[in-house]
Parts: C-alpha cells; sequence; structure tokens
C-alpha cells in the first residue's frame, strides 16, 4: 500500500513495490508458504490472511472494494478530482485491513508492543523484522467459531458472507454510477452525441417571420424612432464580403465528462455547409478528453472551420492555460492577422461564474493563480488585442446579465 503515497513517482512506486516484496518473501518463508507469492504484494496478503484468519472472506471484503475503487480512480484520473478521492479512500480501506492483519500476525509471533509502532509507520521493516524472528508461528490469534455449533457456525458464516457480498455489490453500483455521471464511456457518450447530432442538423426556418409590430403592439414605434446602439457603434455592413467567427473553446469538464463542447462543434461545421462567406476560427483546449475527430487528447490548437470540415492549422504547447487572459489575447490578434475579413465576432465557450467569478476553468491545465479569467482580465485583453467586433458572445453561465 506504500504505492499509493507516490502515484506521482514511478521511481518511489517500484521502490515501495520492492521492499514491500522483500518483506513478504521472509514472512512467507517464516509460516511455510510458497515465497514466489510475495513477487505480488495482494497475493503475499491473501495466502497470509489464510494463516492468521479463520475465513477468506475477511480478505475478499477489503481487497475487492479496494479493487473498485482503484479502477474507478484509475478511470477517471488518479490524481484529480474525484478520481483522487476515490484512490484515497481504497488506500485507508485497505490500510486498516493490513494494520489488522499484520497486528494479527505480530500476536502470532508474541511480539511487543513496540513492533506495533514499526507496523504502523514502516511496514516493510515491520515484515522483514518477523520474517527473520526466532519465535515460531503459532496460528490464528482468534477463533470465535471453535466453540459453537457446526449449524451454528455455518449459519454465522453464511450470514457474513451474504452481508460482504451485498456490500461489495452496493459499493461497485454506487461507484459505477458516480464514475459514469463523471466520466461517460466513450461508447455511450459517442451514441448521444450522434443522437443529438441526427436531431439538430436538419432543423430549418418556418419562414414566419416575427416583428417589432408583433411582439410589442403600440410600443413598436418608440423602438423604431429611437437611436439604435447598433448605429451608433457599428458602421454599415451592408458591403461587408467576409465575416470570421473567433471560437475560444476551453473543453474543460464538460467535454471531459461527455463531449458537451463536441456537439457545438458538430453544429458548427454543419451550418458551415449551408452559406458562404462565414469561417469560423477557433482556439480549443482545456480537456483530457476529445469526442470530435481531428483533436488530440490533451492538447490545445487553433483550428477552422469551412465547408463543414475542421482543419488543425497550428499546435500550441500543450501547458498552455487557456484559462490565462494572455491566451485570449493572442488568439485574437493571431487569427485578425492570419485571417482578414470585413467583420469579427467572438464567442467564448465554457463555464461561466458573473461578474464575480468569470469565464473559463482549464481543466488541462490549472492558473497559476485562480482558476477563471476574471471579467476586469477579459476586458483587458481585448482591448489589448485592438479588434472591433461585431458582437461578442458568451456560450457559459450568468456571463451576459446585465449587472
Amino acid at each position: 500500500m506504500l504505492m499509493f503515497f507516490f502515484l506521482n513517482d514511478k521511481f518511489m512506486m517500484i521502490l515501495a513495490w520492492i521492499l514491500q516484496s522483500i518483506g513478504y518473501y521472509y514472512v512467507l518463508k517464516k509460516i511455510d508458504e510458497n515465497p514466489v507469492y510475495s513477487m505480488i504484494p495482494f497475493f503475499a496478503e491473501w495466502r497470509i490472511s489464510k494463516y492468521v484468519y479463520d475465513r477468506l472472506i475477511v480478505f475478499l471484503r477489503p481487497f475487492l472494494i479496494t479493487i473498485i475503487l482503484v479502477v474507478a480512480g484509475f478511470y477517471m484520473n488518479p490524481l484529480r478530482g474525484m478520481g483522487k478521492l476515490f484512490i484515497y479512500i481504497a488506500f485507508i480501506i485497505y490500510f486498516f485491513f493490513l494494520m489488522r492483519m499484520y497486528s494479527r500476525l505480530a500476536k502470532s509471533f508474541n511480539k511487543p508492543f513496540w513492533y506495533y509502532i514499526i507496523m504502523f509507520f514502516f511496514p516493510p521493516l515491520f515484515l522483514y523484522m518477523i520474517g527473520h524472528s526466532k519465535d515460531f508461528f503459532h496460528g490464528p490469534t482468534f477463533k470465535i467459531g471453535v466453540f459453537q455449533p457446526k449449524l451454528i457456525r455455518y449459519i454465522r458464516y453464511g450470514l457474513a458472507t451474504l452481508t460482504s457480498a451485498a456490500e461489495i455489490i452496493g459499493i461497485f453500483f454506487l461507484v459505477s454510477i458516480i464514475s459514469i455521471r463523471q466520466l461517460q464511456p466513450r461508447i455511450l457518450a459517442n451514441t448521444l452525441l450522434k443522437d443529438a447530432e441526427n436531431k439538430t442538423k436538419n432543423v430549418v426556418a418556418d419562414g414566419v417571420i416575427v416583428t417589432n409590430q408583433d411582439v410589442l403592439g403600440d410600443n413598436s414605434s418608440i423602438i423604431n424612432e429611437a437611436i439604435h446602439s447598433r448605429d451608433y457603434f457599428f458602421p454599415d455592413h451592408s458591403n461587408d464580403k467576409s465575416v470570421v467567427v473567433m471560437e475560444y473553446i476551453i473543453g474543460s469538464n464538460l467535454e471531459n465528462a461527455g463531449g458537451l463542447a463536441t456537439a457545438n462543434i458538430k453544429q458548427i461545421k454543419d451550418a458551415t455547409t449551408k452559406g458562404e462567406n462565414l469561417s469560423f476560427v477557433l482556439q480549443i483546449g482545456g480537456s483530457f478528453r476529445w469526442f470530435t475527430e481531428g483533436i488530440e487528447e490533451n492538447s490545445n490548437g487553433r483550428y477552422t472551420i469551412k465547408n463543414g470540415d475542421l482543419t488543425l492549422v497550428e499546435k500550441l504547447d500543450d501547458e498552455l492555460c487557456m484559462s490565462e487572459p494572455e491566451s485570449l489575447e493572442d488568439f485574437i490578434k493571431w487569427t485578425k492577422a492570419n485571417y482578414p475579413a470585413d467583420r469579427y465576432m467572438l464567442v467564448l465557450w465554457d463555464h461561466g461564474g458573473g461578474f464575480s467569478l468569470g469565464y473559463g476553468s482549464d481543466s488541462l491545465n490549472k492558473r497559476k493563480q485562480g482558476s477563471t479569467m476574471l471579467v476586469n482580465e477579459m476586458v483587458q485583453a481585448l482591448k489589448n488585442a485592438n479588434v472591433k467586433f461585431d458582437f461578442i458572445g458568451f456560450d457559459a453561465c450568468l456571463m451576459q446579465n446585465l449587472e
């Protein structure tokens, strides 16, 4: 179990494995068990528990629960979020089992109290000392069932086994549900994405035009006579020939869990097959997984979408944080320099937290300070980029509030 401490360091994991195996090697020899089992610590613990307990379920219960949690943790990423939490819970459960098993082992060799201190703080040394002990092994130290009638023992063991089985099955389903909700299997996510695409790709307008008069009635004249903000801020675009939409997509857990960014990218691809002189330039990153064909896992890059095709134009540093305002500023400047157009639009895609929390949470590379791009940082990035946008839209929660 020392290996759980060193998930970030392969060398330390290997060293912990070796030390644990050496200790188990001598213990297994001491109890006349095959020392080959020491190569895999779980096997060694299975064989030792057979000698210090009178029921196999005492080992199987924590072992299976640990395996369930570890598999789920590695499935979701053992170094982050819920995956890391599952790994820690697995460690705690199995650590307490090992401490219980080691204490039984110490009792079986009549070891003094200070052995238990070594057992807790450095198990490999404890196992090595047990293996080199001159004392003899006395077998299981706790056997209440021996003094009970056979029928009572069978009933007690049967109930204990059924209870443990029900607990293991319950934990398996609970952990599975949490894991799937946090990180949908690819086959499920792709099926849902395909279904959503089929439902939306052929949507067309019904030809009905709704006017100000229809909505506002007599008050429509007030609106029509007012100075429109578009007329005040923007020149006449009636003769413009080209439009570039800049899409800044931070996939975050939204893409990682179930491909939500991919769903919108597919809609953009579909839209570009139905119009001319409209180009999408995208900067995409901030997620471990991508469900869009042509986007690498754990990557950042710049792409174009024209005529329904996604094309990688520039691969960016994989350690680039998309939540940094400098990343947004650089993307806007780069797009203007490489894709001149009569009109520009900007859309920012990801989580949003409004005026107080800002926009964008990069799951791939965390910000050095904070976790999101604050509103004042976005304003400064837009000023520095010096591009006049026809509109700036947020495909993110709470980011277009009037307050």
